[in-house]
């Protein structure tokens, strides 16, 4: 089975990146991710701690 991959450009994202990154401490790197989950209303794979933390606090879903 194939995980179906899209690509978003970070435009659109980057105002709400950039706040997620001072509000939880993220690399804008990993905030932009979050901000993409955020906004498209999926889970996030991630094995990075501080990035699952925030997604958690978000209520984003963090597949096993």
């Amino acid at each position: 089975r194939q995980m179906p991959i899209r690509y978003y450009g970070h435009g659109d994202y980057a105002e709400g990146a950039h706040r997620l990154a001072i509000e939880t401490g993220l690399t804008g790197y990993d905030a932009m991710f979050l901000a993409l989950a955020l906004d498209r209303g999926v889970g996030l794979f991630t094995a990075d701690e501080a990035l699952r933390k925030a997604a958690g606090d978000k209520g984003i879903p963090l597949p096993a």
